[in-house]
């Protein structure tokens, strides 16, 4: 299905998969797994994180940090985040990052 028509088509969504950078990209309505919109593709990494393959943004490539299964050509689970992102006030933090600059304090001997 295309975003479109399943929006025509469709009055129960149980849930949508997307970022800000690539949109909306796959939903789940009455199964387990996610399927992805028409013409939106994916495929993963080293990692096993989610690259999001579309004309809906310009880059048409875009890999997200979240490890997915692959289910079949359209259809994956989320499993978790490879990074260690959190979201505090709409932006964006990386607890490694954090860590990294704890470490270098003197007083720190351990950061996790």
């Amino acid at each position: 299905d295309s975003v479109r028509d399943f929006f025509n088509k469709t009055t129960s969504i149980v849930e949508i998969y997307g970022s800000s950078e690539t949109g909306v990209s796959a939903y789940k309505l009455n199964s387990k797994h996610f399927r992805t919109f028409k013409p939106v593709a994916f495929a993963t990494d080293e990692n096993n994180c989610i690259i999001i393959i579309s004309n809906f943004f310009e880059a048409r490539r875009i890999t997200i940090s979240d490890v997915v299964e692959k289910i079949s050509d359209r259809e994956f689970d989320i499993l978790g985040r490879f990074d260690r992102m959190v979201k505090i006030k709409d932006k964006r933090v990386s607890l490694i990052e954090i860590e990294t600059i704890l470490k270098k304090h003197p007083k720190v001997e351990e950061a996790y």
